[in-house]
């Protein structure tokens, strides 16, 4: 009798506030099986790249776990989206903890391709001022201070490790990183992410369903696609989104969650700034801005600008993708 081998695949998934996901409810610690598995239509779904799973749930307010799948189908999407029929839920990550795992994720495979390998897969990586790739499926690093890492192919990756540096990825499905203070993090791809982990940085993201995020202290997150997520979370940070139906995010205090953008909406935490604008069709009839006290405007909470005053809505999000 022949004994089925068995494969695992480690990866990440996103859940929204519940920790639930396509209806199901999750653990950390559990195991999970269905009877069948089908890419976008049934089964158990998670991202082999961390940075994949903003593709499906928002940074803003979505909770994020390890995950490992146990034999998942040979099924590959535009990402890195896997499925399977058993998937056991490791551990919840934070969203720093995501961004800290997409920077390894992408380095392990830096370090594993060859120096010398066919432009269409091409890697650079150095620790001096200047970094260019513009090869699909490629990755730019530059570890130098005052460097620039630059990516413009498609599905590619820039990543700036030290002080001073620039990430640019303008290639679609692309990702650029900076984990330094002072540093710069560019992504004008659709469904591209901006992440900067560093004090006193940007993360700017102009693609369609992209994520502009900042964890770092006196930071700023940028979007100005339409369906976009701006999301900062450091002391004293500014979240601005001016894409229609667009999220702008703060979480800690002094800091200014701004959705200019037609349908945007905005939250804050405690002490915080929320700034929303409201249109009448492509018009731009009123900006207004408020404290979060805890009481007119709630902390934590997604507000719209609804005739001129603070409307308190629902979260939502797609209990339909990952």
């Amino acid at each position: 009798m022949s004994v089925q081998s068995v494969s695992f695949v480690a990866g990440y998934k996103g859940f929204d506030k519940n920790f639930r996901c396509r209806g199901m409810q999750y653990e950390v610690g559990q195991t999970y099986e269905v009877p069948e598995a089908s890419l976008g239509r049934a089964g158990l779904h998670f991202c082999e790249s961390p940075l994949d799973v903003f593709n499906y749930y928002p940074p803003d307010d979505s909770r994020f776990a390890e995950v490992v799948a146990e034999n998942p189908t040979a099924e590959k999407g535009e990402d890195s989206i896997r499925v399977t029929k058993k998937l056991t839920v490791k551990a919840e990550l934070t969203l720093k903890e995501v961004i800290e795992a997409a920077i390894k994720f992408i380095w392990d495979r830096v370090e594993a391709i060859p120096e010398k390998c066919d432009r269409l897969e091409a890697t650079w990586c150095n620790t001096g001022n200047i970094d260019t790739d513009t090869g699909d499926f490629s990755v730019a690093v530059n570890l130098g201070d005052c460097g620039a890492a630059t990516n413009t192919g498609h599905q590619s990756t820039a990543l700036n490790g030290e002080e001073y540096g620039t990430a640019t990825n303008t290639g679609y499905q692309g990702a650029a990183i900076t984990t330094a203070n002072y540093c710069t993090a560019a992504s004008s791809g659709e469904l591209s992410v901006a992440a900067s982990i560093g004090d006193s940085s940007t993360a700017a993201g102009t693609g369609i369903h992209s994520s502009a995020i900042n964890v770092g202290g006196y930071g700023t997150a940028l979007n100005t696609g339409d369906y976009s997520t701006a999301t900062a979370t450091g002391y004293r940070g500014v979240a601005l989104n001016t894409g229609e139906l667009g999220i702008a995010s703060v979480f800690e205090r002094e800091s200014v969650s701004i959705a200019l953008g037609r349908n945007g909406k905005a939250k804050a935490g405690l002490g915080s700034w929320i700034v929303l604008a409201e249109w009448e069709c492509h018009r731009l009839i009123a900006v207004k801005s408020a404290q979060v006290d805890g009481e007119i405007i709630k902390a934590d909470t997604f507000y719209i600008l609804e005739n001129g005053e603070f409307t308190e809505i629902e979260d939502s999000f797609n209990d339909d993708t990952l």
